[in-house]
């Protein structure tokens, strides 16, 4: 087998006694990106080496059936997995982005940010156990016209509720009107 004592996941593992997963390497197993993780059975201690290359298949799947983009980064912000081929496998560092840099702190955010020479509203979450960080975004636009879309229905839907209030107020003033002219008369 391949001697994995030397590891940081694994030394870190033998201090907290607790199941560990390691940041992303090359392995000298499969030549692939991969990650370890490390838990314990019984008196054992189970060293697992887990290839990642299926990922960008994932992203690129849920990209389509979602209509957004969506990527993956480990838990130091590099690029595990994205819709455009061209980008993985490069583990390129995205620490760098105002959504990126508010996940590493927060473990969440939302925000517009800048990609590629392109503008994109993203949100990002934290996968607790591994630290890895999901980001779904859609271009700034897309975002924009989604929320004025949702904005003149909220507005047409107010603006009827308005109107039909205002019908209805009429109406029973009338009524209420008519009565009091007969009791004025009455009087």
């Amino acid at each position: 087998g391949l001697d994995m004592s030397r590891k940081q996941f694994f030394v870190e593992y033998l201090k907290t006694q607790q199941e560990n997963w390691s940041n992303t390497f090359l392995s000298a197993v499969s030549g692939r990106i991969s990650v370890g993780y490390v838990i314990s059975i019984g008196r054992q201690i189970l060293v697992a080496e887990i290839s990642i290359d299926t990922l960008p298949e994932l992203s690129t799947f849920l990209s389509k059936e979602s209509g957004q983009i969506i990527m993956i980064l480990d838990r130091k912000g590099r690029l595990l997995a994205h819709p455009d081929a061209s980008l993985n496998g490069q583990q390129l560092n995205l620490s760098s982005l105002s959504l990126v840099k508010e996940g590493l702190t927060r473990g969440y955010a939302s925000q517009a940010f800048h990609f590629s020479g392109e503008e994109y509203f993203g949100s990002l979450v934290t996968a607790e156990n591994v630290g890895w960080m999901v980001i779904v975004y859609q271009s700034l636009a897309s975002y924009q016209s989604t929320l004025m879309t949702s904005g003149l229905i909220l507005l047409t839907a107010l603006l009827a509720g308005m109107f039909i209030a205002l019908i209805v107020a009429r109406v029973i003033g009338g009524i209420f009107s008519q009565r009091f002219q007969a009791y004025t008369r009455l009087a």
